[in-house]
């Protein structure tokens, strides 16, 4: 088969369009990222502000994507975090579940270490680390979202 110069410059623009598609198509081999939306809240415990508290949103059925994870600053202000890269999580339902681990001594747990390997205990009580038995759910709709939570030791 003989191809004249259009007929050259037709194929090569294809192949060219097919490639820039399969490239604008994926992230380091991982699917497009889905349209995501801020969350932000609190967290308090006995009725104080609760820092250093991992909150992580866990999707329930029929909710898009991996759900999202933030930490409470001093102040037990958190922001969502989709894949630890992207700020927000997709519209749906999700179920909230939080986690804080300390040293015997109620020092910090540094975050580059796995927590039971060094001894540090989980001090939010047990009701709350689980995203079923926790009874907090959240409903993330388009736009900015806010969620408070009091957190009950007893």
């Amino acid at each position: 088969m003989v191809f004249n110069m259009p007929q050259w410059r037709s194929v090569i623009l294809a192949l060219l369009s097919i490639q820039g598609l399969l490239l604008t198509g994926c992230q380091d081999g991982r699917p497009p990222l889905p349209d995501l939306h801020p969350v932000t809240g609190t967290v308090t415990l006995n009725d104080k502000p609760a820092a250093g508290v991992l909150v992580r949103f866990i999707p329930k059925s029929g909710t898009l994507g991996d759900g999202g994870n933030g930490l409470t600053d001093q102040d037990g202000r958190f922001s969502l975090t989709y894949r630890g890269e992207k700020a927000g999580v997709p519209a749906g339902e999700y179920a909230v579940a939080f986690s804080k681990f300390a040293m015997p001594d109620g020092s910090s747990v540094s975050p580059d270490i796995q927590p039971e390997s060094v001894g540090a205990k989980q001090v939010i009580p047990a009701r709350y680390t689980s995203g079923e038995r926790s009874g907090y759910l959240a409903s993330v709709s388009k736009g900015s979202n806010n969620f408070d939570y009091s957190l009950k030791s007893k």
